[in-house]
């Protein structure tokens, strides 16, 4: 089924929960640390809570209102890392799924998996304000932290290279509705964080939805190869296997497998 950006929690690093969150397709959160900002590569924060987000578009925003900016979409390219990048290993796949991002994980056990594998972390998360896009996204907030989002469009873009408009698509219209909400802080992330970004779905990043809901509805109805990519988060908002598969796809060795080898891939699965 096509997913809608709904409420979950998950862990990160330095201050890493993530979470879905409700309008849209495939989206995911995380409260951060500020560090989780600076770019693929970048130490993480994590800390597990649960976030939530709260996007309201009006033609004027208060100074600090969890409300959607009204900022225009970026416009793009964006790219995406390629398959097989070999920044993680099997055994380090293992331990991030089980420490950052299955049911079992910490706070502190995916702190310290980000300080002694930095590249294998920057590899799987970055900041959504760069071109070049990582499997799971961190966005800016007006206190110092941030929340991240499973990254959708890379996922179609590595599963189905020819989609490349789709994967374009679906970039664009995320990015534009998450980055709406950066004057939310993390108070915010139990329930005006999830209006703000569902209100700016609606508001000034209506028109870039549009194309990125017909893309999805063609791809769930003709592309069977995209079909994971529909499914990363649980009812709960924590990931599925082809969350942990699609990281693995990118970031693990060359032979990783595909979202849809995902059905032993960490955790939250069930």
């Amino acid at each position: 089924m096509k997913q809608r950006k709904t409420v979950g929690t998950l862990i990160g690093v330095g201050t890493v929960a993530m979470v879905a969150m409700t309008a849209g397709y495939g989206a995911l959160l995380v409260a951060c640390s500020s560090d989780d900002t600076a770019g693929a590569g970048s130490d993480a924060g994590a800390a597990h809570v649960a976030d939530a987000t709260s996007d309201a578009h009006l033609a004027e925003v208060d100074a600090g209102a969890c409300v959607p900016s009204g900022a225009a979409p970026r416009t793009g390219p964006y790219t995406f890392a390629s398959n097989g990048t070999g920044a993680c290993t099997s055994a380090q796949l293992s331990a991030l799924f089980t420490t950052c991002l299955g049911d079992a994980g910490t706070s502190a056990g995916c702190a310290a998996f980000n300080a002694a594998n930095t590249s294998c972390y920057g590899c799987v998360s970055g900041p959504s304000t760069g071109t070049l896009l990582t499997p799971v996204l961190t966005t800016a907030l007006a206190d110092g932290t941030s929340f991240s989002w499973a990254n959708t469009a890379g996922c179609l873009q590595a599963l189905d290279p020819a989609e490349q408009a789709c994967a374009q698509a679906q970039a664009i219209a995320d990015t534009c509705e998450y980055d709406q909400c950066g004057a939310c802080t993390q108070a915010d992330l139990a329930g005006a964080l999830s209006s703000c970004v569902n209100d700016a779905v609606t508001g000034s990043c209506a028109p870039v939805q549009v194309k990125e809901t017909a893309c999805d509805d063609q791809l769930m109805a003709t592309d069977l190869a995209a079909a994971p990519c529909f499914d990363l988060y649980n009812a709960d908002g924590t990931f599925t296997p082809a969350l942990f598969a699609y990281v693995a796809l990118v970031c693990g060795p060359p032979d990783a497998g595909s979202p849809a080898d995902a059905g032993d891939a960490g955790d939250g699965g069930t």
